[in-house]
């Protein structure tokens, strides 16, 4: 759906009323960095009568401390609560593979060596494993191995990680 910053919570609420009259699930990502009033707006959007929206807030852990302070009416229409974990050390490597083919090349032990590396493991953060791997694609000619991450690649991610 085409909106920017620039534009008022107003004009979203009028977007989203118009192209929410079937079901629609609106994602909310990064969401505890969302003001109350977004909130309050995006609340009013699925309340309307004639919109069928389903809101799913990601960072939600954040989010609630914020507004069990600030907004507990808010706070209370949370229907549903579900926390991700990190991925755990037993299941990375299934995970990463399923994920791209360059990890699923890659040996496990270096795979788990970044993990540990970068703060990745114990409480886990997809958006770092994204970095590694475009990291990891953009510099892989320099490598004669490029369907892997070898060690001279891992030199060249931890170089600019």
């Amino acid at each position: 759906m085409p909106w920017s910053a620039r534009d008022t919570a107003a004009d979203l609420r009028h977007l989203l009323i118009a192209r929410c009259t079937t079901a629609t699930i609106v994602l909310i990502d990064e969401a505890q960095n969302r003001g109350v009033d977004a909130l309050r707006t995006l609340r009013n959007i699925s309340d309307h009568h004639d919109t069928n929206v389903t809101l799913i807030l990601v960072g939600y852990s954040e989010l609630a401390k914020n507004l069990r302070n600030r907004e507990p009416a808010l706070e209370d229409r949370i229907a549903r609560r579900h926390q991700f974990l990190g991925l755990k050390e037993d299941t990375l490597t299934d995970v990463l593979a399923a994920y791209h083919p360059m990890l699923a090349n890659t040996p496990a032990a270096t795979l788990h060596r970044i993990n540990r590396t970068f703060g990745t493991a114990n409480g886990g953060s997809w958006h770092r494993w994204a970095r590694v791997l475009e990291i990891a694609l953009t510099y892989a000619h320099t490598d004669n191995d490029t369907d892997r991450i070898t060690p001279k690649l891992l030199d060249v991610i931890e170089g600019l990680l």
